[in-house]
Parts: structure tokens; sequence; C-alpha cells
């Protein structure tokens, strides 16, 4: 599992072909979240955190998920 072993560049890769595969694939959406918050990038993380929960994700555990994993987009922040 790419997301569980940290390779992040390579699960972005496997996540975004699932959603040009399937463009309803919320879980799909939710690994691209992820993988862009521990990369740092906030502005794709928030494109696809959006894409995620207009196919059905639930929005509060998928933030509270990367959070717990320490993201740095939410370094600044204070839960």
């Amino acid at each position: 599992m790419l997301l569980e072993d940290a390779e992040y560049e390579n699960a972005l890769d496997w996540a975004i072909k699932a959603t040009e595969i399937k463009q309803d694939f919320y879980q799909a959406y939710n690994a691209q979240a992820i993988c862009y918050a521990m990369l740092g990038d906030k502005d794709s993380y928030e494109k696809a955190l959006r894409k995620a929960v207009a196919h059905g994700s639930n929005r509060a555990k998928v933030i509270q998920y990367i959070k717990n994993l320490g993201a740095p987009i939410f370094e600044n922040d204070n839960i």
C-alpha cells in the first residue's frame, strides 16, 4: 500500500489514473487529497478534497485523517 508506506508521489500517480478511469471514485480523490497534503500542495489538496466530497466522501473525516498524519499544510493550524 503506497499511502501506508508514505510513497505519496507514486500513490498520487495511481490515484489520478483511477479518477481518469472512474470520475466519481471518491476514494481515489481522498487518496489524492492525502498525497497533496503530505507533499505540501495546499491548492491541489483543496481541489481534490472538494471532488472527493462532491462524490460522497466525508470531509471532516478526511481532514482529521490528514491532520493526524501531520501534513505540512496544517503546520500552522491549531487543532
